[in-house]
């Protein structure tokens, strides 16, 4: 039997997925992501496919990894349901320091932390969001009313008759939406956790419309309660897969006493020193950073002992223990980078005492006294007013702490001799750590890593997680294992190697390397001050007026539709309205309606606009602005209500277009050459290697690409899809030798990029660059992407781009390289599918 999600998306095939509403985009402070949004389009479908409509009560779960962003997906949800008629929200969850770190995150508007935008607009309509403190008696009718308790809470409150208590009877007439977080808590053998479990279904039945969403990256799923509840499954495996997480490394040392630090200290020292290098290193690259270490003790008395040894140990250190880290871990590769680069450990040792002073430490476990003011401090721990540098705990944070900067953590206690429950929540914790820390460079993708195929480059270490602990052998074997399992972390060794992917020497002496190079864009800022129109944003705008329906002079609906003509309907009669038709107070007061299109927000969009009676009067903008209506009376006479209504409609419409073909970067149509030696290098990166394998390993004769002449590197480690494009390349290599004189294929490995023309000038690097020269000296430089299947529609973008290269790029001039405006030539070829190869070889065919 399929699972719910599996079904959902099997419907995809024959449906198109539901486009978000614009109400959900609109009002988040921050974008979704790609599988978030996937996760969004299974729920629309879910809510209104008629096969799934019947079922009421409705009971959902959210099955995410860690750190995927599931607050972000429950506040998309709360904008989706209230825009269905929902005002009642109860989010409940096992912890209180949980409900904390949610509450800044939908209720507070004051936090770094808050997900809504300042103003939730909704339908036309501002909303606000209701904290409620008691009981849904407090809740305002158009409202979002969110009641936040612990699953305890509610069951003691549902279950215990005390006066003016809740019971279950204050739910009968109240469409409730419950949220609950961490939801694998309701669903354990614990006895009090399946108690607690029996009171959310006996709430949940209350009322038929009812709709229970869980989320958690934990659920039982061995007894297949939940397989027709499970809406979106993205695990923590795939999370990290696809590049949404830190890497975790771990680090085992044990020291001998020196002077007086004994192997504690030395293991704290150890990991603030790598932290410390971190933030350089981020420095030196304009990354504001500040690096966080967390230490991990067993007992809150164990945690106060590690505590004072740490504050005395800032408060006491010197260069020389600095000094005797450097000399005695030059095993650990970023204490091997620190010994050759830091030139002055004084100095050093002088940002260690104030970076880590008390000042910027906190101590925190279940019974701290400022608990609650410490964990508010906790959660925004990215915040620039954040001064915390290292955090000593217990076991508060290992669930629903959500951190960015977090690189280190370290285990304080003594390791366990074999798995149990400790390795496990070990593992949780780390998970939290392994959030990834978003930074973009030269426009590239700020929240994937960057570096998977380049471990040399020093900015590595901000997509590394360092779990640091003894060296006892058992103990890292379990965690391994742990960690493996959970996805977190892959250390399958006998699979995974590290591998150096080398330029053939006799490419490094070619004429083309030496003095050659590679034709990229920059990406630059538009200049909007030209935009003097609706059109510059919508090319077709008014080229399709929109369609208003009435019924008694009443207006039904108001769409556009590019397949509807002014032909009378049946039984019906057709006419026009236009916007001149329209009082200017009935105007003025729909544009008030939406801050959008106030006029200092207009001015940010279109520059030379002058005022509003312009916006809405000149045929740039609005002034021609027409409505086809069809009526079922001749000359139907609408009331200015009915006209703003209509009104309103086409400029939520054309605000919704506007916003999504608005641009501020773009990639300029003037390419300039990069030499080659500038960029070109050796390239060490991380693979799985099956038993014998080389190349393209598939294959019944696997092709050696060290021994071809036209592949520049010695080996090529790449995907499936990319190894099937090398094959086809060499099918085909004789054909390109008969019409070239000389013929080079790059794997691009980060060395080259471009900016696209349109997109907000996004970032592409091509995966393979292929150079062809004619017998005239003549360059022609073609981006190639093999792309597979699954991956077609979300990067449609890409192959736009690289079919557009041919005709829209212009090289410009160079001095002292091989090629210039007159003999370089640059092409895109459309995505290379093997699936669809003769697509590509009927458009590689035409090109080169």
């Amino acid at each position: 039997m399929a699972l719910l999600f599996e079904e959902i998306e099997s419907a995809f095939k024959f449906v198109p997925r539901p486009e978000l509403p614009f109400y959900i985009n609109e009002n988040l402070k921050h974008d979704l992501r790609e599988y978030q949004t996937k996760a969004l389009q299974n729920f629309l479908f879910y809510l209104t496919n008629q096969n799934y409509a019947p079922v009421k009560p409705k009971h959902l779960l959210f099955h995410m990894a860690t750190g995927s962003g599931k607050t972000m997906l429950i506040a998309s949800t709360i904008l989706e349901l209230y825009a269905r008629g929902y005002r009642n929200f109860l989010f409940f969850v096992n912890t209180q320091n949980i409900i904390l770190k949610t509450k800044e995150n939908l209720a507070n508007a004051l936090s770094a932390k808050y997900l809504f935008k300042p103003k939730i607009t909704i339908h036309a309509k501002e909303v606000s969001i209701n904290l409620i403190q008691s009981s849904f008696e407090e809740a305002k009718e158009s409202d979002i009313n969110l009641f936040f308790t612990t699953v305890q809470g509610l069951h003691v409150s549902l279950t215990t008759l005390k006066e003016n208590g809740i019971t279950y009877s204050d739910f009968k007439d109240k469409k409730l939406v419950l949220i609950a977080d961490e939801a694998h808590h309701l669903d354990n053998e614990n006895d009090n956790e399946r108690t607690w479990w029996k009171t959310v279904q006996t709430l949940l039945k209350t009322n038929s419309d009812n709709i229970l969403l869980e989320f958690t990256a934990t659920a039982r799923l061995n007894n297949h309660y939940y397989d027709d509840k499970i809406i979106y499954d993205y695990p923590l495996k795939k999370f990290r897969e696809d590049k949404y997480s830190k890497e975790v490394s771990l680090l085992s040392s044990n020291f001998s006493i020196y002077e007086t630090l004994d192997d504690k200290a030395l293991r704290m020292l150890q990991a603030i020193m790598i932290s410390e290098y971190r933030k350089i290193i981020a420095e030196k690259h304009g990354i504001a950073l500040k690096p966080v270490v967390m230490f991990k003790s067993k007992s809150t008395k164990q945690a106060d002992e590690n505590y004072a040894l740490f504050c005395t140990l800032i408060e006491k250190l010197e260069p020389k223990h600095v000094t005797h880290i450097l000399e005695h871990s030059k095993h650990v590769s970023i204490i091997a980078k620190m010994h050759e680069t830091l030139l002055h450990v004084n100095d050093f040792t002088s940002r260690l005492k104030h970076a880590f002073d008390k000042d910027k430490t906190v101590l925190i476990y279940g019974t701290s006294a400022d608990k609650e003011v410490t964990l508010k401090n906790l959660n925004e721990m990215e915040a620039p007013h954040n001064h915390i540098r290292a955090i000593f705990a217990v076991e508060i944070l290992n669930e629903g702490w959500d951190v960015l900067n977090l690189f280190d953590i370290v285990k304080l206690d003594e390791a366990p001799q074999k798995k149990n429950t400790t390795t496990t929540k070990e593992a949780q914790l780390i998970g939290r750590g392994a959030r990834y820390y978003p930074f973009s460079l030269e426009g590239d993708e700020r929240y994937k890593r960057k570096f998977d195929n380049d471990l040399s480059h020093e900015l590595r270490m901000l997509e590394e997680m360092m779990f640091h602990s003894i060296n006892e052998n058992r103990y890292i074997k379990v965690i391994k294992e742990e960690l493996t399992k959970s996805g977190i972390a892959d250390f399958d060794e006998e699979d995974e190697t590290t591998v150096t992917m080398r330029l053939k020497e006799s490419f490094k002496t070619h004429p083309y390397f030496l003095q050659g190079g590679i034709a990229v864009n920059q990406q630059k800022a538009v200049d909007k001050s030209n935009f003097d129109g609706i059109r510059s944003y919508i090319p077709n705008f008014g080229n399709v007026n929109p369609v208003m329906k009435c019924m008694n002079s009443a207006v039904l609906s108001v769409g556009f539709d590019e397949n509807e003509t002014e032909a009378t309907p049946q039984n019906g009669f057709t006419c026009k309205l236009k916007i001149g038709d329209i009082s200017p107070f009935t105007l003025r007061s729909g544009l008030n309606k939406l801050d959008f299109f106030h006029f200092a927000n207009l001015k940010k969009f279109f520059p030379k606009l002058k005022s509003i009676d312009e916006f809405l009067s000149h045929e740039n903008y609005l002034g021609n602005l027409e409505w086809n209506v069809q009526s079922d009376v001749e000359n139907p006479i609408l009331s200015e209500y009915e006209k703003r209504h209509a009104f309103m409609k086409v400029l939520e419409n054309t605000k919704k277009e506007i916003l999504k073909n608005d641009r501020d970067f773009e990639g300029s149509r003037e390419f300039f050459t990069v030499p080659l030696r500038e960029r070109l290098r050796d390239v060490p990166l991380k693979t799985k290697l099956k038993p014998n394998a080389k190349g393209l390993k598939h294959y019944e004769k696997p092709l050696d690409v060290s021994v071809v002449d036209w592949y520049v590197f010695d080996e090529n480690y790449g995907t499936s899809e990319e190894m099937e494009f090398i094959h086809f390349l060499n099918t085909h290599i004789n054909d390109l030798k008969n019409k070239y004189e000389d013929i080079k294929l790059i794997r691009n490995e980060k060395a080259y990029w471009i900016y696209s023309f349109e997109n907000n000038g996004r970032r592409f690097e091509p995966d393979f660059i292929l150079l062809l020269t004619t017998k005239e000296d003549r360059v022609l430089q073609v981006f190639i992407e093999p792309k597979g299947e699954q991956l077609r529609l979300l990067d449609a973008w890409k192959e736009s781009f690289l079919q557009n290269l041919a005709e829209l790029a212009v090289v410009e001039e160079n001095e002292g390289l091989l090629v210039d405006k007159e003999h370089l030539k640059i092409i895109g070829l459309p995505f290379y599918t093997y699936q669809r190869e003769n697509e590509f070889k009927e458009a590689w065919g035409k090109t080169l």
